[in-house]
C-alpha cells in the first residue's frame, strides 16, 4: 500500500463523514429520501470540487470516477434509515463534521498551503527533498517544505 492509497482512503473516508454532515441536515429539515442523498452528495463532494477547480485540477477526482458518488448514497441512505433512532442527538451533525474535517487536514497537511500559493501566482510545494529534479537539499527541502 504506498501514501497515495492511504491518502486516497483518507479522502473516501472524509467525504463520507462530510456526507454524513450533510445528510443529517437534511433529515433535521424532514427532506424525503431524494433529499437526504443529494444534500449528502453536495456536502460530500463540494468542497473537492472547489478545490480541484481552484487548482485547475480538470476533472475534479469527486467526477473522475463513480466512488465518491457511491460513498455519499451510502452516508445518504444509512442516515436516512438510522437517523429517526437517534433524532435527539442533532449534536451528531457536528460530530460528523469536525471527523470529516480532522481527517482532510490529516490526509492533505500541505493542503491549504499549497492553494494558497496556487492562487496567488501558480507556486506549489513539494514534498519531496529537491524537488525530483536532481538537485542540491536546503533546509526548506530537509523540512519537506520546498517552493517549486
Amino acid at each position: 500500500m504506498t501514501s497515495a492509497d492511504v491518502i486516497y482512503g483518507f479522502d473516501l473516508f472524509g467525504t463520507f463523514f462530510f456526507a454524513v454532515s450533510g445528510a443529517f441536515r437534511a433529515v433535521k429539515y424532514e427532506l424525503d429520501l431524494l433529499g437526504v442523498v443529494v444534500l449528502a452528495t453536495a456536502v460530500g463532494v463540494g468542497g473537492g470540487i472547489m478545490r480541484d477547480a481552484m487548482l485547475g485540477i480538470h476533472p475534479p477526482a469527486a467526477l473522475a470516477g463513480n466512488v465518491y458518488l457511491v460513498v455519499c448514497i451510502a452516508a445518504g441512505l444509512a442516515v436516512f434509515a438510522f437517523a429517526p433512532r437517534i433524532a435527539a442527538r442533532w449534536d451528531m451533525v457536528k460530530l460528523a463534521d469536525a471527523v470529516g474535517l480532522g481527517v482532510f487536514a490529516a490526509a492533505y497537511p500541505l493542503g491549504p498551503m499549497r492553494t494558497l500559493a496556487k492562487l496567488q501566482g501558480g507556486a506549489g510545494f513539494d514534498r519531496e527533498p529537491g524537488g525530483g529534479r536532481g538537485g542540491g537539499s536546503t533546509a526548506a527541502d530537509d523540512a519537506g517544505l520546498r517552493a517549486v
